[in-house]
């Protein structure tokens, strides 16, 4: 008499896809958790920078916030205010600027202003 032989269904089959779905989710979430905690001293100086700049105007919304590093480190707010008049904060690391929307040039007029007298450059950044 022929013995019968059970094929047993291997049970073991999904066990390396769950192991590296869990491990991408996990890295992904490493990465994620790395980058906010670089990024974490950052934001508090951004947050340090919009409370100064608050201070010399009261702006209802904050629209960008941008560092630049020349002789010293100089944060530029651009925001308005409760008006609804655009302002841009400059922010040194002694004193407070301000200036109007009406005193300021947008960065769309100088490009174009730079592209009507030099057609063949290539504008790379403006700040």
């Amino acid at each position: 008499m022929q013995r019968r032989r059970v094929r047993r269904r291997s049970h073991w089959k999904w066990l390396i896809p769950v192991l590296v779905l869990l491990f991408l989710v996990g890295l992904f979430f490493a990465s994620y958790q790395y980058v906010q905690y670089i990024n974490k001293d950052e934001r508090v100086k951004e947050a340090e920078i919009v409370k100064r700049a608050n201070e010399a105007v009261k702006l209802a919304s904050v629209t960008e916030v941008e560092k630049g590093v020349w002789d010293q480190v100089v944060y530029t707010v651009r925001g308005t205010d409760e008006q609804g008049q655009e302002h841009m904060i400059w922010v040194l690391p002694d004193k407070v600027n301000l200036m109007t929307s009406a005193e300021v040039t947008s960065k769309e007029t100088i490009e174009g202003r730079i592209e009507a007298q030099y057609p063949d450059a290539d504008v790379i950044r403006i700040t």
